[in-house]
């Protein structure tokens, strides 16, 4: 259902997807707000597009409690970085989910 990066740098990342995969439409979102466990935030620029059924989400870490994001991520924002996040799969039941 979903696969999901994490990257250095948005705009690079959509590139490369576009000019090496062929994906070519995105919507992009600029130091998006999220909410966090408790009461926290994180701002994140954000990539997302579907290719057939498959969503694919890229997610530049921005600041607050981003560190679920930053941790897949070089010490350093200047080089460019585009790692794997996660996958994720839709089950349809708890059946499923505890099989």
């Amino acid at each position: 259902m979903q696969l999901a990066c994490v990257t250095t740098d948005l705009e690079r990342a959509v590139s490369v997807f576009r000019d090496d995969q062929g994906v070519r439409e995105f919507a992009t979102f600029d130091s998006l707000q999220l909410p966090t466990v408790g009461s926290g935030q994180a701002a994140i620029n954000w990539g997302l597009t579907y290719v057939g059924d498959l969503q694919l989400e890229i997610v530049q870490p921005v600041s607050g409690e981003v560190d679920v994001f930053r941790a897949l991520l070089p010490e350093r924002s200047d080089r460019f970085a585009l790692r794997s996040h996660h996958i994720a799969s839709q089950l349809d039941s708890t059946d499923e989910y505890d099989r």
